[in-house]
């Protein structure tokens, strides 16, 4: 029996995806990222071993933004705009399937960017080791240039733009996604040499 494609179901995820694509909902090139895994006895070295979890949890939001993916929309600037429509998305596709499919995936979110930004400030805390000295000295550069970024300069030529990241274009916003990429594959591989 031939079975016509338009006959074979799609997950609730297929058709919702669907539904945003036609909403003006598209995904960025993602970069291809050879993310570092801390290594375990290292990470204790530097931090302590009683703090080993928590480091690791920091690693874990870096991680997970790191595998998260830059998605647009037709809203550009227009945030209210962007509030109301994902309201309505709410609404309509669910809670839980805009949020695996837009809201909870999408590095260009200011709420995601703050996971690996907060974890990585909290990294730094962290390092009470005299071992941990020369890392904590690269954790706080790396948080000075995040600094930095979002309090206008802009992230390739480190010249001041008075821009913050909410009003950024889309390639602006890019930008600081792929730095912050940057920050937090650098950041990783701290712990695994």
């Amino acid at each position: 029996m031939l079975i016509m494609i338009h006959e074979i179901p799609q997950t609730k995820f297929d058709a919702a995806w669907s539904i945003l694509q036609s909403e003006g909902v598209y995904k960025l090139p993602k970069r291809t990222l050879v993310i570092p895994q801390p290594i375990l006895k290292i990470v204790a070295n530097i931090v302590g071993k009683e703090y080993v979890p928590n480091a690791f949890d920091k690693f874990q939001a870096m991680q997970d933004f790191l595998h998260q993916e830059p998605i647009a929309d037709r809203f550009g600037q227009n945030h209210g705009a962007r509030r109301k429509w994902l309201g309505e998305m709410r609404t309509y596709l669910g809670v839980e399937v805009l949020g695996e499919l837009y809201e909870n995936r999408n590095q260009l979110r200011l709420g995601l960017i703050n996971d690996p930004v907060l974890a990585l400030v909290n990294l730094q805390r962290l390092i009470k080791v005299p071992q941990g000295r020369n890392i904590l000295e690269r954790i706080k550069e790396i948080n000075q240039l995040i600094n930095k970024v979002f309090s206008g300069y802009n992230s390739v030529t480190g010249e001041q733009d008075g821009n913050k990241y909410n009003d950024r274009d889309l390639d602006g916003k890019l930008e600081v996604v792929r730095f912050m990429e940057d920050r937090c594959i650098d950041t990783l591989g701290l712990f695994t040499e």
